[in-house]
């Protein structure tokens, strides 16, 4: 056999020992990933008893916690691509803590023949995973409603996961509209983390394939603890939308004109439907004074996401509203430099007619006699309590058979 003869002939036996060697050295590399993950990451996944047991701050008092509970939040909302539109919808479910039906999470203490509705948009601090369906604040706004307002009036839970305005006005539209509706739009908090801080509904700054391959990457670290620290190491980094100055300023100015839009043209579809609009810049906790330890330990860290870490293995999806970055550097610079331009495009905004109320410092900790924050937005029942009140007070009077005090 020639020389050529031969060389090709070790050609699949060299093939099989670069694949096996490869193969060899990746698991290797996952077994040391979990070791010490295992070592010097996480604890023994805990048991439903001491989870109930050991709840984050805001939890302290919450007379709700269970481990069923726990065990239905973690699989509570499941979600589905809209027929049209960019948003998403959520799939019916059943339980005692979280219900949702045709599509809305279950606001309690509905009126059984309403004269009108109120349908309140927003994001997962809409939705409020955080709480039972009683402790959301569309649950809070129908209690003071049905105590004060002498009109029957029915408050629907139109809350989804990382929704921003652009897709509530989308689930607007394909949800339409009663003569006499109030539609209540309470947002801020996803247009700052999606548009400036990720760039995803603007622009990162990065070619697509970079975006597919770390999408990717993102997906297998739920099952990879090679991937889930390589998304923890990326996570632990500044992001180019926050480093680059021209990106920065590009999304910015992108995020008011974007918002602006999107507030004028939902009040004049509710309008032409003979209907109200109300819009309300949600809080969150980089507008409130880190004056207390736990506030503190927010701004470096986020808590809820380090509490599911420790029960993951059980359970290897999180929740959508849960599922936050246990890190995120320079976040708090995307809400500074980010809610000024949500204020000034609800100011254009009221010149054509669009009634926004900033309740972006409702919960600084000198007004809540309680620690409320779960992360930088996501609130215990306290907060939804809080938010839901000062949202009635600027509501009630717009319907006319209220009674508002306090």
């Amino acid at each position: 056999m020639s020389l050529t003869g031969r060389a090709v002939g070790r050609w699949p036996a060299r093939a099989l020992l670069v694949v096996t060697s490869l193969a060899l050295s990746i698991l290797f590399l996952e077994a040391a990933c979990r070791v010490y993950v295992l070592v010097f990451r996480a604890e023994a996944p805990p048991t439903d008893s001491e989870l109930a047991g050991e709840p984050p701050l805001p939890y302290a008092h919450a007379d709700y916690l269970s481990p069923r509970f726990f065990q239905e939040q973690l699989r509570a909302f499941t979600h589905v691509p809209a027929a049209s539109g960019p948003h998403m919808l959520l799939n019916d479910v059943a339980g005692q803590y979280f219900n949702v039906v045709k599509g809305l999470r279950l606001t309690t203490n509905q009126p059984p023949h309403p004269a009108r509705r109120i349908l309140v948009f927003g994001g997962s601090t809409v939705l409020s995973q955080e709480v039972p369906d009683q402790h959301t604040i569309p649950s809070y706004l129908q209690r003071m409603i049905n105590a004060t307002c002498a009109t029957p009036i029915a408050v629907f839970n139109y809350g989804v996961s990382s929704m921003d305005a652009a897709q509530q006005r989308a689930r607007l539209l394909e949800a339409g509209l009663l003569p006499s509706d109030i539609v209540v739009f309470y947002d801020g908090v996803n247009e700052i983390y999606y548009t400036i801080y990720t760039g995803e509904r603007a622009s990162d700054g990065q070619d697509p394939w970079v975006d597919r391959v770390w999408m990717a990457v993102d997906r297998a670290s739920r099952v990879s603890a090679v991937a889930s620290m390589i998304t923890g190491i990326r996570q632990r980094t500044v992001p180019k939308t926050m480093s680059d100055a021209s990106l920065l300023r590009d999304n910015l100015n992108r995020l008011q004109e974007k918002y602006r839009h999107e507030l004028v043209e939902t009040s004049r579809f509710v309008s032409a439907a003979r209907g109200r609009f109300l819009h309300f810049l949600q809080p969150h906790l980089f507008a409130t004074r880190a004056s207390t330890a736990y506030r503190q330990a927010l701004t470096r860290r986020y808590l809820p996401q380090d509490f599911l870490t420790r029960f993951r293995p059980r359970h290897p999806e999180p929740p959508p509203g849960w599922s936050l970055l246990t890190e995120a550097p320079a976040l708090d610079l995307a809400f500074q430099l980010g809610y000024p331009r949500l204020r000034e495009a609800m100011t254009q905004a009221a010149g054509d007619g669009v009634e926004s109320f900033d309740l972006s410092g409702l919960l600084d900790d000198e007004r809540v006699p309680a620690e409320v924050f779960l992360d930088f937005a996501h609130v215990n029942h306290v907060a939804n309590e809080v938010s839901a009140k000062a949202m009635f007070t600027r509501i009630a009077p717009r319907i006319g058979t209220c009674a508002v005090t306090g």
